[in-house]
């Protein structure tokens, strides 16, 4: 929860940046939050088309990090 509001509040300044909504789509998702994380999914569709979610977040330190967050991302409905 203290992560979404923090991604929210980054959204809402700056709403074309899609790391804001990639955070908020496997949040939500791990929240159960699962229609907010699918308007979140959109949003990066159209900001970021390319985006490959085999190929995000591979910059993490931990892997476990990386893993919850595709996790969550493919929850939210991105492949």
């Amino acid at each position: 929860e203290e992560a979404v509001g923090t991604l929210e509040l980054g959204a809402s300044k700056k709403p074309d940046f899609a790391g804001y909504h990639i955070g908020l789509a496997a949040a939500y998702a791990q929240l159960g939050r699962i229609e907010d994380a699918r308007r979140s999914a959109e949003m990066i569709r159209r900001l970021y088309p390319f985006f490959e979610l085999e190929s995000y977040g591979t910059v993490f330190q931990k892997p476990e990090d990386r893993n919850k967050i595709i996790a969550g991302l493919r929850k939210a409905g991105l492949e």
